[in-house]
C-alpha cells in the first residue's frame, strides 16, 4: 500500500522576508509579514486558540521525510497567525541533511528512502492570544540564512504529516512542554 506524500520543492527566494540573521531590532531588520512566503511551502496550522498560549523554550521538530537528491535541507518555521491572517515569525530552525546524524561525519541521502530527523528551532518565548493559531512551515531552502543545496532538491513528508503536526501543536499548547507524535512532532525541550 502507498503512503500519501506532500512534497514541497521551494524556490530560492523563499527567505527574502526573514529579516537579518542578527537583528538589531531596527525595522529593516526584523522578520516582515511571511504570508507571501507561506504561500510557497507546506503549512501547517492549529485551530484558533480560545485562551492565551504561551511558549518559552527550543522547540524540536521531528520529521519523517525523503529527498529527491543525496544533498538536502529542511527549513522549520513557527508563527504566530493573527486573526486577519498576519504571520509573524518567532522561531526557526535549518537542517542540513546530510547532518541528520551529527556534524563530525556528514552522510549522503539516498534519494527515496525515508528518515526521521530532529531539527532544533531557535529559543524563544511568545505569548500567542486568543483567536490566534501556531503556524509551522516547512521549506527547501531559506536563503540568505541557509546556504541552498548544490541543485533543486524535491522533499516529501507523509500526508499524516499534517494532522499529526497540528496534534504535536496543540499538545504543545495544551501542555507547555510537548509530547511526541508519530509523523511530526513538536514539543519544547
Amino acid at each position: 500500500m502507498r503512503v500519501e506524500e506532500l512534497t514541497i520543492e521551494s524556490p530560492l527566494s523563499v527567505g527574502q522576508f526573514a529579516g537579518k540573521w542578527c537583528s538589531y531590532n531596527a525595522p529593516p531588520d526584523l522578520t516582515y509579514d511571511q504570508r507571501e512566503a507561506d504561500g510557497r511551502l507546506l503549512v501547517f496550522d492549529t485551530d484558533e486558540f480560545t485562551g492565551c498560549c504561551e511558549i518559552l523554550g527550543s522547540p524540536t521538530v521531528e520529521l519523517e521525510l525523503a529527498a529527491s537528491k543525496p544533498v538536502a535541507m529542511i527549513a522549520v518555521r513557527l508563527s504566530d497567525v493573527a486573526p486577519d491572517g498576519r504571520a509573524t515569525r518567532i522561531s526557526y530552525g535549518l537542517l542540513n541533511l546530510t547532518h541528520r546524524y551529527g556534524h563530525a561525519n556528514p552522510e549522503p541521502l539516498v534519494p527515496g528512502e525515508h528518515y526521521a530527523v530532529s531539527v532544533q528551532l531557535n529559543a524563544m518565548a511568545q505569548a500567542l492570544p486568543p483567536g490566534h493559531r501556531l503556524r509551522v512551515a516547512l521549506s527547501t531552502s531559506y536563503w540568505p540564512l541557509g546556504w541552498p543545496p548544490p541543485e533543486p532538491v524535491r522533499v516529501s513528508v507523509p500526508a499524516r504529516a499534517g494532522s499529526s503536526c497540528r496534534d504535536a501543536v496543540a499538545a504543545l499548547r495544551r501542555s507547555g512542554r510537548g509530547t511526541a507524535h508519530p509523523g511530526v512532532a513538536t514539543g519544547v525541550r
